[in-house]
């Protein structure tokens, strides 16, 4: 039962964050039903919770950023105008995003193990990617995809 409100909601807050694109409102609700379904399958203790979610949301703004730099480097790339050099460049860049991504992501899940157990890290990876997937698709059916 639990799960199916919990999907419920998060289709809920899905529907209502593309119909209120743009404002915070809608980031609220996407991020209170991203919270709850963690929770959830993570099975977290109100303990495990109140160490774990300072840990992640660090995680989470630190990802972010290296994700925006590196959209922000790929609205400004015109594959075309480029010099070998500078293409030479730009892959140079992609590389160190995705180690410093990868070596966040390392990091991180060794500060998660300090409050979970190996199983929740894993399911924690699991999940994230079941969120992003479902958002995704989401967002492809309300595009006409």
């Amino acid at each position: 039962m639990k799960k199916i409100i919990l999907i419920t909601l998060m289709m809920i807050t899905a529907g209502a964050a593309y119909s209120q694109r743009g404002s915070g409102e809608y980031r609220e609700k996407l991020e209170a039903a991203r919270i709850a379904i963690i929770t959830e399958k993570l099975s977290l203790s109100p303990e495990q919770a109140q160490r774990f979610w300072p840990i992640f949301n660090e995680f989470d703004d630190k990802r972010k950023g290296l994700r925006r730099n590196m959209a922000e480097a790929r609205r400004n790339l015109q594959i075309g105008d480029l010099s070998e050099a500078e293409a030479d460049k730009l892959l140079d860049e992609w590389k160190a995003h995705r180690m410093a991504e990868v070596k966040l992501e390392t990091e991180y899940m060794e500060r998660f193990r300090e409050v979970l157990s190996a199983r929740q890290v894993l399911a924690l990876i699991s999940v994230e990617d079941e969120l992003r997937r479902r958002l995704l698709r989401r967002l492809n059916e309300r595009r006409g995809g």
